[in-house]
């Protein structure tokens, strides 16, 4: 199957102008995503330093039992591990389109419209 902008009959401009529009956005959220790691790594460090007696206590944990954990580690490993992951899904996306490919070529619903709601008018549907 041909992925490239054009099988969808889209003119060559209005291709070229969408891919670039999306390499832009995910360049944009690259950098946010770069920049929210780095503060919010940076916070959670300094908390930490600051309150290093603040300690986790689930609450299935029954009433006098030891569990001694910090709140801490767990907080910055969800924030890095989670950024990476998100980082990843958008670099992958960004490379995508760098290469040419249609990221929406084979959605499911394309040229489709639902009926029967309310915010379409009686020339609206399909």
């Amino acid at each position: 199957m041909d992925n490239s902008p054009l099988a969808s009959g889209a003119t060559p401009e209005a291709s070229h102008d969408s891919r670039n529009q999306g390499l832009g956005m995910l360049r944009w959220a690259l950098g946010g995503l770069a920049v929210f790691l780095v503060t919010a790594s940076g916070w959670t460090l300094v908390r930490a330093i600051q309150n290093p007696d603040v300690r986790l206590k689930p609450q299935w944990v029954a009433e006098g039992r030891t569990f001694d954990h910090s709140f801490w580690s767990p907080l910055l490993f969800t924030v890095v591990i989670g950024s990476l992951l998100v980082g990843w899904v958008l670099w992958r996306a960004y490379q995508r389109l760098r290469s040419g490919e249609d990221l929406y070529a084979e959605r499911f619903g394309k040229g489709l419209r639902r009926n029967r709601e309310s915010h379409l008018t009686d020339g609206d549907r399909a």
